[in-house]
């Protein structure tokens, strides 16, 4: 199983299509095993994490499925949401008002309106409705000071995405800003400028304004070779990135394991998601999964924490040096 990765697409309101590819540490509370093919309906967003999926209506209705639900990162509060990001063992959402939600292992969320949030392995990024980053959870790494990945850099900003051990944001005059540890150059943008950023494991993509896309960071897997043209959606994976062209076609590349880079065919896809070893893409407000699957639950309903909502320990620790 990969280490943590994590993600976040665009990460506006409504065309957020919450991208927070996940992290995939393994532990008990979580089988790969169980992520379960998404029910159909009218979606407008979806987020894979590790081993489960967030996908939020037209009506703000928000439902999560998929994995053991040990840390209940797919009990979802009642309420109406804009945005969705789900991560490896919690899941955060923006609702209606603008104010945060985040449940599971982590459900810990500052006070103040949102209007972006990206959920990574034990910490969580958000775009304040003053364009100011603010960012919470694991912070005992030293190693990262002062750039620590719960201390984001001060300014303006439209984006926000948070990965494994690192996290990246658009500012407002479309550069990108990275912070962390940076291991394989992850944390080491390239210049110019951009309208969407997702970060994986150890790497990361972004849409430049020409509508090509650039990745840069650990590209063990070809994760960070990225095809030409002109593309409106990207999300980064644990080992491997997906993306809807102009045209409404997806690509994918990268670790194909579990069959998580074989895109189904069509050519209306809006939006899409890479996980640990699944991808999800939202085509004529119609959701389809694909790579690591098995069964569903029963009608996709809301889940109930498998164990007490309390779980028996705090997801692992990082690793001791950064992966390169």
């Amino acid at each position: 199983m990969s280490k943590p990765l994590l993600a976040a697409l665009t990460l506006t309101a409504l065309l957020l299509v919450g991208l927070t590819a996940a992290d995939a540490q393994t532990d008990p509370q979580h089988d790969t095993a169980q992520i379960a093919p998404a029910p159909t309906g009218q979606y407008i967003a979806v987020s894979a994490g590790h081993s489960h999926t967030c996908r939020l209506r037209d009506t703000g209705a928000l439902v999560c499925w998929g994995g053991l639900n040990g840390y209940g990162q797919n009990t979802v509060p009642e309420g109406k949401f804009t945005a969705v990001s789900a991560a490896d063992s919690h899941s955060c959402g923006i609702r209606q008002n603008g104010e945060l939600a985040c449940w599971g292992a982590a459900t810990h969320a500052p006070a103040g309106r949102f209007t972006a949030i990206s959920a990574a392995w034990r910490h969580t990024c958000g775009v304040r409705d003053d364009a100011a980053i603010q960012c919470w959870g694991y912070t005992a790494d030293s190693r990262t000071s002062p750039l620590a990945r719960t201390q984001p850099p001060s300014g303006s900003f439209t984006a926000i995405s948070a990965g494994f051990l690192h996290a990246c944001a658009i500012r407002s005059d479309a550069a990108i800003q990275c912070w962390g540890l940076n291991g394989a150059g992850r944390a080491q943008p390239p210049s110019g400028r951009f309208t969407a950023i997702s970060l994986g494991d150890g790497h990361a993509c972004a849409i430049r304004d020409d509508n090509a896309i650039q990745c840069w960071g650990l590209n063990n897997y070809g994760q960070t070779n990225a095809p030409s043209g002109a593309f409106v959606a990207v999300a980064a994976g644990a080992n491997h990135t997906c993306a809807v062209s102009d045209t409404g076609q997806l690509a994918c590349w990268g670790d194909n394991t579990e069959g998580q880079t074989v895109a189904p065919a069509g050519s209306s896809y809006i939006a899409v998601a890479a996980g640990a070893n699944h991808s999800c893409a939202v085509s004529e407000r119609n959701l389809t999964c694909w790579g690591e699957l098995a069964a569903p639950p029963a009608a996709a309903a809301p889940q109930t924490p498998s164990q007490p909502a309390q779980p028996p320990q705090s997801p692992p620790d990082p690793p001791s040096e950064d992966p390169q």
